[in-house]
């Protein structure tokens, strides 16, 4: 008796190797974003620490070329802030890609795991059934052996 062998076994396991990879993208999209977000936290403390010093130094005094220096600063600051937040944007949209394309990942490795298993199912009823009906032809042929006997020896 055979085992079942699902003939297209490769390609599922193929298709399984993709869902991986597209998962290990989809969580590489996610701290990409988790990363971009702490970059923006650190640059907003940065700006907001950076701001509050420029407020005490000109509330003691400061000079013009200082003043100058730490208003640059600040506006190259906001310029990082704005990009790292357009950044983000992007990462969101990049994540959402890779989650669209896991989830096919999925469907289609699942569509062939559906037709295994359907194949399996209907190998094994297929070789019950030839079981069943060999056993039933070994009965019946015992049975007209035994009604042979039983008119040959009356």
């Amino acid at each position: 008796m055979k085992r079942f062998r699902f003939r297209l076994q490769p390609v599922l396991d193929f298709r399984e190797h993709q869902e991986r990879m597209a998962k290990i993208e989809v969580a590489k999209a996610r701290q990409n974003i988790i990363d971009c977000s702490k970059k923006i936290e650190a640059l907003t403390k940065d700006l907001n620490d950076t701001a509050r010093d420029l407020d005490l130094q000109t509330q003691k005094g400061m000079s013009v070329e200082r003043f100058r220096f730490f208003t640059n600063y600040l506006s190259s600051i906001e310029v990082l802030i704005t990009r790292e937040e357009n950044r983000r944007k992007i990462l969101i949209r990049q994540l959402s890609d890779k989650q669209r394309a896991l989830k096919q990942k999925i469907i289609e490795r699942k569509t062939l795991e559906t037709l295994k298993n359907k194949q399996k199912d209907t190998y094994y009823n297929d070789l019950r059934n030839m079981l069943q009906k060999e056993a039933d032809d070994m009965v019946a042929i015992r049975r007209k052996e035994e009604i042979e006997d039983g008119i040959r020896s009356v």
